[in-house]
């Protein structure tokens, strides 16, 4: 096994710093739930394999909290080379032709994350919406003035391949629905149970019910969804998953 250098360390570190912040609790957790092998994830994370560009991009756009290149070369793009600052009088610099990329200036606000799954993972994609907030994560530019917009992570396999289990979706409450759209619903329990959120696809709505449709319906149940429009909170569009 290669071993651990400082700027993998370091770029293992900000890796850590990332997935801890998307809310999976261990390198095995993010490697399971996003379908990447378990060893080359953690060999990452440990800096005792170099992450790569195109392994950078995955991890960002899946984590949704940082850019690529911040994995790479952190908050300062510390791997570009020194310069004089002040050069020579009448000495003309050849113009570069090429530069590191900047890394993204985040907004200071955060976005919270809710929901919990329902008696753990729930085939239908069901999960628990009781307000209670299971972590935080960076505000996309798009979402900053977007009052009431938050996040919450995917259960189950019911909208697979469009969306898998534990991808963080943002959902913007203010965007219009209709057919087609992905949306969060929310729906009141039964007896006293807190509300459950769904994320399917939006068919229609009126005074009577609330139609949706799921992608990949568990063994047994229909791809359609019926609600009693009385029993519909709120019907939010989704906005994107992650930062992408």
């Amino acid at each position: 096994m290669a071993e651990a250098t400082p700027e993998r360390g370091a770029q293992g570190a900000r890796l850590k710093q990332a997935r801890e912040t998307a809310g999976f609790k261990s390198a095995r957790d993010a490697a399971l739930s996003n379908g990447w092998p378990e060893s080359s994830y953690r060999a990452h994370e440990n800096g005792t394999r170099t992450i790569g560009q195109d392994d950078a991009i995955r991890y960002a756009r899946r984590f949704g909290n940082v850019t690529a290149e911040f994995i790479l070369f952190g908050p300062t793009g510390s791997a570009r080379a020194a310069v004089d600052p002040v050069p020579a009088r009448n000495v003309l610099l050849p113009k570069p032709d090429a530069s590191f990329p900047i890394p993204m200036q985040f907004p200071p606000r955060m976005l919270p994350v809710f929901g919990q799954a329902a008696g753990g993972m729930n085939e239908d994609g069901r999960f628990i919406l009781n307000g209670q907030k299971v972590a935080d994560v960076f505000c996309p530019p798009a979402l900053t003035n977007v009052v009431g917009a938050y996040g919450i992570y995917i259960s189950g396999e019911s909208m697979a391949p469009r969306y898998e289990h534990g991808e963080l979706l943002l959902i913007h409450p203010g965007l219009p629905v209709s057919r087609g759209n992905y949306v969060l619903a929310q729906i009141q329990g039964d007896d006293g149970d807190p509300p459950y959120g769904y994320v399917k696809k939006f068919i229609s709505k009126n005074a009577k019910e609330l139609v949706l449709e799921q992608l990949n319906p568990p063994e047994g149940q229909d791809k359609i969804l019926r609600f009693p429009a009385e029993r519909v909170i709120a019907v939010h569009r989704v906005f994107s998953a992650g930062m992408g």
